[in-house]
C-alpha cells in the first residue's frame, strides 16, 4: 500500500500502443492496469448490438456511451487510489486532452484522494497510425480501413493542451517505458 499513490493516464492516436505501453508501465511501477476496452467493451458490444450499430465510433453508440465508458475508468482509478494502489489508466482520453476545463476536473477530482495526475502522450505520425491499423487489422478498425485516407485526416496528432510528457511511439514499449520513469520521477 502507497500512501500517496499516483495515477498516470496514457494515451494517444489510434493503433499508438497505448493499451501495450501502459501493461508495461503497470507492470514496472507494481501498479493497476485500468484499460478502457478491457473495462467497459462487453458491455460496449451489447449496446452496439441493441442500437443496431456496428461500431463504437456510431453516434448512436458514441453519444450515449462515452461518459459512461470513462466515468468507468475514473471510478476504477479512485477506488485503487483509495488502496492505495498506484494506477495506470489507458484510453484515448479525448475531451481531456483538447479540453483543458475537462483536465483541470479531472485533476481536482483526484486531488481530493491525493492522487496527483499526469498524462502521458503516445505520439506517432498519420502514415504510421495507419500501417499499424492495417497491420492489427481488428474488427473494430473494419469500417475506418475502408476509407483509411479519410478517416485518417479527422484523427487528432497534436499533443495535449494540459500539462504532459510526449513519448515517442515508434520506439518499444520498453524504451518507453524508462524514458516515462525518467520523466515521470517514477
Amino acid at each position: 500500500m502507497n500512501p500517496n499513490p499516483h495515477v498516470v493516464l496514457v494515451a494517444g492516436p489510434p493503433a499508438s500502443g497505448k493499451s501495450t505501453t501502459g501493461a508495461a508501465l503497470a507492470k514496472s511501477l507494481g501498479a493497476a492496469l485500468l484499460d478502457q476496452d478491457r473495462l467497459t467493451n462487453p458491455l460496449m458490444d451489447v449496446l452496439t448490438e441493441l442500437v443496431g450499430a456496428r461500431e463504437y465510433s456510431d453516434p448512436a453508440v458514441a453519444s450515449i456511451a462515452r461518459d459512461a465508458r470513462y466515468e468507468c475508468v475514473f471510478r476504477a482509478v479512485e477506488d485503487s487510489a483509495r488502496a492505495g494502489v498506484s494506477a495506470v489508466a489507458v484510453a484515448p482520453f479525448t475531451r481531456e486532452c483538447r479540453d483543458p476545463e475537462a483536465w483541470r476536473a479531472l485533476e481536482a477530482r483526484l486531488a481530493m484522494l491525493n492522487t496527483p495526475v499526469r498524462l502521458v502522450w503516445i505520439a506517432l505520425d498519420r502514415e504510421e497510425v495507419g500501417r499499424r491499423m492495417r497491420g492489427r487489422a481488428a474488427a473494430r478498425d473494419a469500417e475506418k480501413l475502408v476509407e483509411l485516407d479519410a478517416y485518417l485526416a479527422g484523427v487528432e496528432l497534436s499533443v495535449p493542451v494540459g500539462p504532459h510528457v510526449v513519448v515517442d511511439g515508434r520506439t518499444s514499449a520498453e524504451e518507453q517505458v524508462a524514458s516515462l520513469r525518467t520523466a515521470l520521477d517514477l
